[in-house]
């Protein structure tokens, strides 16, 4: 039988092996809720342990707050190495987390790399594991951005969301099972040499819906989509600050053609959003295609399109679409016939349709954004 310390430097093996970054999360909204179940320490007392080290030198603080929910826990660490390293505190839920959203905490973090100079660096990772009482063991990295201390940041951690599943894992669910959930750690994952501290409070899960106050930018990673009859040149820029896609095409005529861009999303919590806005200038559409087409795709590659097609302008104009006005593509099946954006995973900006003769075509995509 593998003892508890054995076990816990065996999961930190594989852990360093399988970590993995992945964007950052978002600030939550504030409501009164029907769930919400601190983390808590082992014996249901406010304040979180550490969790071993290994490799990493670390020091637990509690800081007491005005009352018990806002009592606060302190991790300093430092790591000597050049090498991946994770210092994380340990907790468990106290009571049964059916029915919620997300796991929400306000965190404060800040961390300099050990050098003669004591510079500030990249801001390590923040890492969040979930341990299940049958084996498993699924986590997710939410990447910290810009350098220097940060906070109170406030993170939620979406229950619905993709998390990974750890290589040591010994059970065998195709997915996270968040009734069989009895361990979370939190804490930082960096890559050395580094020191600082890590202080979270108010760790629950919660039902609590997110409110954006603000909107959240697509990623210009655009690639082109298109008939292998199409030809096309896309060009990508950052244009005065903001990301700007240029997409030139040449379309037989007589027949179907399509030919448009798409660029991954990767967004918490999208369905709290309102729609897609974007702009768009100097775009001109061949003869009889009517407006741009632009889609909305699932996981599972069910395509929606906004059902009023905005019109192509050479002049400067921004366009707005709520999720609203999606409709499945008739061409497009979907197990539940229902935009599902907790599954979308690519916006799609271009044309289809059929043009007398053979024709040319530009479309500009600037600054696209979910907005609230």
């Amino acid at each position: 039988m593998i003892g508890r310390s054995e076990g816990r430097t065996f999961v930190w093996q594989w852990l360093v092996a399988c970590l993995t970054a992945l964007p950052a999360g978002d600030l939550m909204g504030q409501e009164r809720v029907g769930v919400s179940v601190p983390l808590v320490n082992i014996d249901g007392s406010f304040g979180l342990t550490a969790a071993p080290g290994f490799g990493m030198e670390v020091s637990v603080e509690i800081v007491e707050g005005k009352t018990p929910e806002l009592t606060a826990t302190r991790l300093t660490f430092s790591n000597q190495d050049d090498e991946r390293r994770i210092a994380a505190l340990e907790g468990v839920p106290r009571g049964p987390i059916e029915g919620a959203r997300a796991l929400a905490f306000e965190c404060w973090l800040d961390a300099k790399y050990n050098s003669l100079r004591d510079t500030w660096g990249p801001a390590p990772s923040i890492a969040a594991l979930f341990f299940e009482n049958d084996g498993g063991t699924w986590y997710q990295i939410l990447k910290a951005s810009g350098t220097g201390p940060f906070g109170p940041s406030e993170f939620r951690i979406p229950l619905r969301g993709t998390f990974n599943r750890a290589l040591f894992a010994s059970d065998t669910d195709a997915a996270i099972r968040w009734e069989q959930v009895e361990r979370v750690w939190l804490g930082v994952v960096d890559d050395g040499p580094l020191k600082g501290a890590f202080e979270v409070r108010r760790v629950r899960f919660t039902d609590e819906p997110f409110h954006p106050t603000s909107a959240v930018w697509i990623d210009n990673k655009w690639e082109v989509s298109q008939d292998p009859a199409v030809r096309s040149e896309l060009s990508l820029s950052e244009g005065d600050g903001a990301p700007v896609a240029y997409f030139e095409f040449e379309i037989p005529g007589g027949r179907h053609m399509y030919a448009m861009i798409r660029t991954p999303v990767d967004v918490s919590e999208l369905d709290a959003y309102r729609g897609l806005r974007f702009g768009t200038v100097l775009t001109e559409l061949p003869e009889g295609i009517d407006g741009l087409l632009v889609m909305l795709i699932e996981k599972d590659g069910s395509q929606y399109r906004a059902v009023s097609a905005p019109r192509a302008s050479r002049e400067q104009k921004t366009v707005t679409i709520s999720f609203s006005e999606f409709e499945r593509g008739s061409w497009s099946k979907d197990e539940n016939d229902r935009l599902d954006l907790d599954q979308v995973n690519l916006v799609a900006i271009g044309m289809h349709g059929t043009t007398p003769k053979a024709a040319k075509g530009t479309i500009v995509v600037i600054d696209p954004q979910f907005i609230p």
